[in-house]
């Protein structure tokens, strides 16, 4: 069935709830997990870009620690569960695109996602990126269904 599962989180209020349902899946299917962040790119702002010129290595941390702080408690459970799991993150305004470039680099075989269960006016003003990321994918998709805690 599937061998590898790509894990896309946000770091919002669900991606917990979403890790344990994915490492659950990986379990009973016998697959490993890849958890993937995308950053957003704070050096295409004013304020980024002269941080990125003056001191490149602390732009450069900042990134990396924002990605840190959404990708540990994944990795926690990952080891926890005993499921062979990696952690990887980029930085990118278009998060569905960079989901599928990477989902697709790894060889994935299917992008374990949350629905935000946005609907209706909400979803047209603020987008989905679920929604975004299922129409250009070229691989399986399973939109997974979140409570928050």
């Amino acid at each position: 069935m599937y061998q590898h599962l790509f894990v896309p989180l946000d770091g919002s209020a669900i991606s917990a709830a979403l890790t344990r349902q994915a490492l659950d899946f990986a379990a009973a299917v016998g697959a490993r997990v890849t958890f993937f962040h995308a950053v957003a790119d704070f050096g295409a702002t004013d304020a980024g870009a002269l941080e990125r010129s003056l001191d490149p290595a602390a732009f450069a941390q900042r990134l990396a620690d924002e990605a840190r702080a959404v990708l540990e408690p994944a990795e926690q459970a990952g080891a926890a569960a005993g499921i062979p799991w990696r952690a990887l993150w980029a930085v990118s305004d278009h998060p569905h695109q960079a989901i599928l470039q990477q989902a697709e680099k790894l060889g994935a075989d299917l992008i374990f996602i949350a629905s935000h269960g946005r609907s209706g006016l909400q979803r047209l003003v603020l987008g989905s990126e679920t929604a975004r990321l299922l129409a250009e994918a070229r691989l399986p998709v399973l939109v997974a269904r979140v409570a928050q805690d």
